[in-house]
């Protein structure tokens, strides 16, 4: 490995060390964050309820409504950038 190769080594560590400790960290959304979060929030809401009127309950259902709940949490990762 020549000197190059261990300085782009290195920086990959860092850059992964910091991806790490970002992604486990807190991140305090601004105002406009928040009611961007909550007009989804609102979306999904009455998708859910929709999905609950118009689908008899089975494992098909429940597994809508939990990528439907996965997508929320990752919408609301994606809005405040904390990738």
């Amino acid at each position: 490995m020549c000197y190059y190769d261990s300085e782009i080594a290195d920086l990959s560590a860092l850059l992964m060390a910091h991806h790490f400790s970002m992604s486990f960290q807190y991140i305090q959304p601004t105002e406009e964050q928040k009611e961007l979060m909550q007009e989804f929030r609102d979306k999904f809401e009455v998708l859910a309820a929709e999905l609950h009127s118009k689908v008899p309950s089975c494992r098909g259902l429940s597994l809508a409504l939990t990528k439907l709940e996965e997508s929320a949490f990752w919408l609301n990762k994606g809005i405040t950038k904390n990738d």
